[in-house]
């Protein structure tokens, strides 16, 4: 017991017992409960959902029956759910006089009793955690009158909150009628009218003593045992000393001994650099804390182990003590033996001692090196050597290493690296013989490796792209025009870049495709000037379902070039990369029904367009298409329309969050979801993070995936654990979030938030790969697997 509860009360209550049941002036009861209606689940109630819950002795969340009694009940109501047992009873603290018990959500069975009437039960339940449901029982309570008998005799009932105590009761102070030991803690007799001495003795509280008239109108009496005990508290400086008390070990300083006997005891300390003390000490009784705080008398003193040798071990009495140099405590009671020590290394020690409370400084020599030689020959020559994660040149290679343990490390472009350790002996010459085994790469392999190295590193990748377009890999020679496109990695080539567009575009990859086709509408890379071979080239990428190339097969038809204007195809290709969510295609498709071009004027199509464009982007950066939003909107918004607003806060200027939140913010408060989600983004942006969390969560549990997400991906800053953050990256992956099953990979594959895991790492790298991510398909290459 802590020093807080240092009290114990034995409450004695005197419940007045009839002697006689047929003496009873009572009523008689009679008669039964009945349901009316099922038992129901109340959806609506807030306050029973998130203002009063409940966890049962698992952290599970219970849930809350709330019941309503028609009719006057003769007794309490109880429910009974089986073994699992009701976790709370209370009456609705609303005062709508509702009986609330809080249940396990496991239940499978409720009985309601009331002594005296008939129960109901068992009534089968299916109930879901933390959920509010409402049953109304209706009581048809009867009763009887029963002539009332004179009694001159009632029960005494004692309560205690201890076992074991002795009570002794009698007409006199000597208590000589009876002495009982109750068994348990509730203690009752049946007594004749009249005045009766207690006393109630236990071994831990002073005794108690006093006097009870047992009647027929009697009230309850409550008798304190005041504790025949204390509580000790013990400090010292230092701190850590072990505590005796009484020659009982009882922990270490800073300590709080309770239920410590009153009266005088003995107190001794020990602590490894201190003398040992001892003293007496009178506890209080009555539960009262005494305290003591003891200053201990040093028995070390301060010392400083230096070493030239700053990879040297500290070693003292043969205990590690760390490395080039130590400064501490050390015990004055006899010499010590320091030795600087180094694997490889001859040993160099020395012997000190120190003066209580004193300081010292100790200088060891140090370690001196024992040397071999290891002579290494690789096949292919020329490859890397590393010792101990060091470059030492490139094989072959003699060198005079430390007689002991070494790790080796061999590379070369092409081949597996080799790793293995060595160990060399003192004045020994120790001989190697390597051969690195060839690395056979595939095209797709090859076009993984590129991808994998980081884009910094232009040179590199620009190398690997060049190794599988060779092989005729379509997306590397895409990729490689690119690169010679822009001058990454390569110095700038545009007839090499239509080189290998044409290349990867006879492949049919639409990308180049769409490249080659901008190549020809300009003249670019040695290409003719072609209007018709450009829209050619944009109608295969748009074909095969390429957004980019169905936008630009649209703009062919609406400008007519390449081909013969026609509004109504340029509609018919931006349909067609719309309906695959395409910014662009959903834009111009907007404008040709806002101006009528290719299909009829249709301000509310031109709209669900735009509007399209802000649910998924969160902004759009055409004029035309804010300038109608503006006029559609802004008085909607102004009159306090919901939508209305969010689509004011979207076509604000990204950065201009002051803007976008101030139209966000009352649409989010009115419940509208993408609010929520855009406005905690916004306070993202403005690091506001705690207004930014407040509103993710807001959408995130009304099942917003892109808002689960984000609080997952922001889980620092929005002061989240990384376990938590794992649980919303989870929630939003399962729903098939392409970037949330990507980062789910990376969080099982580095263990963050939940129990490392490659296979699970794998498992959700090849789901966000199968719906076509490049990333999670590099990560799964990494990893040796397929998708």
């Amino acid at each position: 017991m802590r020093a807080g509860v240092a009290t114990m009360m034995v409450r004695v209550v005197l419940g007045v017992w009839m002697a006689l049941w047929a003496a009873m002036p009572a009523a008689a009861q009679g008669g039964k409960m009945t349901l009316e209606g099922e038992l129901t689940e109340v959806v609506t109630d807030q306050d029973g959902r998130s203002f009063y819950r409940e966890l049962d002795q698992n952290d599970n969340l219970c849930a809350l029956i709330k019941v309503t009694v028609v009719g006057e009940l003769p007794n309490e109501l109880i429910m009974e759910v089986g073994s699992l047992g009701v976790h709370k009873r209370i009456y609705d603290p609303n005062g709508t006089g509702e009986l609330w018990f809080y249940v396990p959500y496991q239940t499978k069975n409720i009985w309601l009793k009331c002594a005296t009437l008939d129960p109901i039960g068992p009534l089968p339940v299916r109930l879901s955690e933390g959920a509010v449901y409402r049953l109304k029982v209706r009581s048809n309570a009867t009763s009887k009158v029963v002539t009332n008998v004179e009694l001159s005799a009632n029960y005494l009932k004692v309560v205690l909150n201890a076992e074991g105590a002795t009570i002794s009761l009698g007409k006199s102070k000597e208590c000589e009628m009876l002495s009982r030991i109750v068994n348990g803690n509730i203690f009752s007799v049946r007594l004749n009218y009249g005045t009766y001495h207690y006393r109630i003795e236990h071994p831990d509280y002073m005794t108690a003593t006093g006097t009870v008239e047992v009647s027929g109108t009697m009230g309850d009496l409550n008798v304190e045992l005041r504790p025949a005990w204390g509580t000790l508290e013990i400090e010292s400086s230092p701190e850590g000393a072990t505590v005796y008390v009484s020659g009982r070990r009882v922990g270490t300083t800073p300590c709080t001994v309770e239920r410590v006997k009153a009266g005088e005891v003995e107190v001794r300390l020990q602590h490894d650099y201190c003398y040992p003390l001892t003293d007496k000490v009178e506890v209080a009784s009555g539960g009262k804390t005494t305290r003591r705080n003891y200053q201990l008398r040093l028995q070390v003193g301060k010392v400083t182990v230096k070493c030239p040798d700053r990879e040297a071990e500290i070693w003292i009495d043969n205990k590690l003590y760390g490395k080039g140099s130590w400064t501490g405590y050390i015990s004055s009671l006899s010499s010590h033996i320091v030795e600087a020590r180094r694997d490889g290394y001859a040993s160099q020690s020395a012997e000190f001692s120190v003066e209580d409370e004193s300081t010292a400084t100790v200088e060891i020599a140090a370690p001196v090196a024992y040397y071999g030689t290891l002579d290494l020959a690789v096949e292919p020559m020329m490859a890397q050597v590393e010792v101990d994660g060091n470059a030492v040149g490139t094989a072959p290679v003699m060198l005079q290493l430390t007689a002991t343990t070494h790790k080796v490390r061999l590379t070369a472009e092409g081949y597996h690296p080799d790793e293995f350790e060595v160990t060399i002996g003192h004045n020994s010459t120790t001989t190697l013989s390597r051969t690195l085994t060839s690395i056979e790469y595939s095209p797709e392999d090859l076009y993984r490796k590129a991808r994998s190295i980081h884009y910094n590193n232009k040179e590199e990748k620009f190398k690997w792209y060049l190794k599988a377009a060779k092989l005729g890999h379509a997306e590397a020679q895409a990729e490689l025009g690119i690169c010679y496109r822009i001058g990454s990695g390569v110095e700038k080539n545009e007839n090499e870049a239509a080189k290998w567009y044409l290349k990867a575009a006879e492949q049919g990859n639409p990308k180049a495709q769409v490249n080659l086709a901008h190549f020809y509408q300009y003249g670019i890379g040695g290409l003719e000037e072609s209007e018709s071979k450009s829209a050619e080239w944009v109608r295969k990428a748009a074909e095969q379902g390429y957004p980019e190339g169905q936008w630009k097969l649209g703009n062919h038809y609406r400008i007519g070039t390449g081909v013969e204007k026609n509004f109504e195809m340029a509609v018919y290709w931006y349909r067609k990369g719309a309906e695959h969510g395409d910014e662009l295609c959903r834009q111009y498709l907007a404008e040709c029904y806002q101006k009528g071009e290719g299909v009829q004027k249709n301000i509310n199509e031109a709209l669900k367009w735009y509007k399209a464009i802000l649910y998924d982007k969160g902004y759009i950066s055409s004029y035309t298409a804010k300038q109608l939003l503006s006029q559609h909107y802004s008085g909607a918004a102004q009159r306090g329309d919901a939508e209305a607003q969010f689509i004011m806060g979207c076509i604000q200027s990204q950065n201009d969050t002051e803007n976008r939140i101030r139209w966000f913010l009352p649409a989010a408060k009115q419940g509208h979801i993408e609010a929520q989600y855009r406005l905690g983004q916004a306070y993202v942006k403005d690091r506001d993070y705690e207004e930014a969390k407040k509103w993710l969560l807001w959408a995130a549990e009304k099942g917003h995936t892109n808002a689960q997400y984000e609080l997952g991906r922001h889980d620092v800053s929005l002061d989240l654990t990384a376990e938590q953050g794992a649980e919303w990256i989870y929630k939003a992956a399962i729903k098939g979030h392409v970037e949330a099953q990507l980062s789910l990979g990376h969080i099982y594959f580095f263990g963050s938030g939940v129990t490392k895991d490659v296979n699970e790492a794998v498992k959700w790298y090849r789901k966000a790969a199968e719906q076509g991510d490049e990333l999670a398909k590099d990560e799964l290459w990494e990893l040796g697997e397929s998708w």
